[in-house]
């Protein structure tokens, strides 16, 4: 039963929290708060491409 919890992991609340905070991110980078919007940016980015990497490969 966990490796299929594993195997098959919940995708809807995972996008909904990750464009949550995708969103907190550049709202925060516009209203100029501490960090860099740039290094914000690549974080986020490399964090999206690896999210779908990781479905690809769990889908194939």
């Amino acid at each position: 039963m966990q490796a299929e919890l594993q195997r098959y992991p919940r995708k809807s609340p995972v996008s909904i929290v990750f464009c949550s905070w995708l969103l907190g991110i550049f709202s925060a980078g516009q209203g100029g708060v501490g960090s860099p919007l740039h290094i914000q940016e690549i974080v986020a980015v490399l964090f999206l491409i690896c999210y779908f990497v990781f479905n690809r490969s769990l889908s194939s």
